[in-house]
This record gives structure tokens, C-alpha cells and sequence, in this order.
């Protein structure tokens, strides 16, 4: 059974995104696929892509003097630039045929395919404990961004003050109020 090559992918995200990120990618494409003999059966006309980018060029510079009009205008315009980028990114994946420099020639970059291993969270920190009802005590903990849970240790002081001889764990979901440690 042959093996079937891996599709390079666009590296496309505008989520974080400035608009003026947005139009320095959608112009480094019109100049790359402008000519590209690779792209020849364009799903969109450039000379449209051009003129939905200039409009979008304008939006941005009016939008600075924070009009509510503008900026409207320059975010519509933007998700015209942005779904006309996707549908580019789309056919130049599918007729690159699987050639980096024909891929790069189009003007868009190979998304990384290399996954980064996930990173230890911060460690949780005691605040404070509080006295709770009887027999109970409550523990403020810092919350953790990216914490699913919390294993929250606890133990009875041995003699003399050393620590604990045992010790139970209590799973916790989440540490937006105190934790209560019964017993």
C-alpha cells in the first residue's frame, strides 16, 4: 500500500491578528500568485483580491480616528480579505503538489507540523487557612491557568512539629472558593 504524502497546510490564524497583519498577508499572496505560473485556475480573480484589499488598506487607515462606522466598515471588509485568503490557501494547498517551493512561491508559509509538548502549570499556592466550622478547615488556593483539578495534600503535624507521618489527598475541581479539609 503506498504511503500517501503529507498535504502541506497554509499557516493560517487571525485570531490574534491585527488588521494590518491581515493586509501585509493577503499582499504578500496577491504578489506571489500575481503571474504564478503553479496558480493558474484561481478560484477568486486577483484583480477583485486587489480591490477588496485596497478598500481594506482605507478601512484600516479610517478606522484609526476610532469611529464606530469605521471600525465597522474596516472589520467587514476584513472578513471579506480573510474568507478570500482561506479559499486561496485552500486550492494552493491542493495544487501545490506536495512541493514546498511551488507551496512558497504562492506567497503563503507551510504551518508548523511539529507539535509543541505541553508544559508543566505553575505551582498552586496556599493563601491562607481559615478555621471553618468545627473541624473543619478551609484552604484559599491560587487558581492555576490551564488546571483541569487540584490535589490538595494534607496531614496531621507529628510530634515535636514534624511532618506528617500520613497523608490524605482530596481532588478538588476547581479553587474558586475555599476548600474545606474535614477531620
Amino acid at each position: 500500500m503506498a504511503k500517501i504524502p503529507k498535504l502541506i497546510k497554509a499557516a493560517i490564524n487571525f485570531t490574534k491578528s491585527l488588521p494590518e497583519q491581515v493586509l501585509s498577508q493577503g499582499q504578500a499572496l496577491l504578489k506571489g500568485l500575481t503571474g504564478n505560473s503553479n496558480f493558474t485556475n484561481l478560484p477568486v480573480d486577483l484583480n477583485v483580491f486587489k480591490a477588496d484589499l485596497d478598500s481594506y488598506a482605507v478601512s484600516i487607515a479610517d478606522a484609526k480616528d476610532g469611529g464606530k462606522k469605521a471600525i465597522a466598515l474596516r472589520n467587514k471588509l476584513g472578513e471579506v480579505v480573510i474568507r478570500t485568503i482561506k479559499i486561496f490557501a485552500t486550492y494552493v494547498e491542493l495544487h501545490c503538489k506536495d512541493d514546498l517551493n511551488i507551496f512558497l512561491s504562492s506567497g503563503f508559509q507551510p504551518r508548523s507540523s511539529t507539535r509543541t509538548p505541553a508544559q508543566p502549570l505553575d505551582q498552586p499556592t496556599i493563601l491562607n487557612i481559615d478555621q471553618g466550622s468545627t473541624g473543619q478547615l478551609l484552604a484559599s488556593v491560587t487558581p492555576v491557568r490551564k488546571a483541569k483539578s487540584y490535589e490538595l495534600r494534607y496531614g496531621a503535624v507529628g510530634a515535636g512539629g514534624t511532618a506528617p507521618a500520613a497523608w490524605s489527598t482530596l481532588m478538588v475541581p476547581n479553587v474558586k472558593t475555599a476548600v474545606p479539609i474535614n477531620g
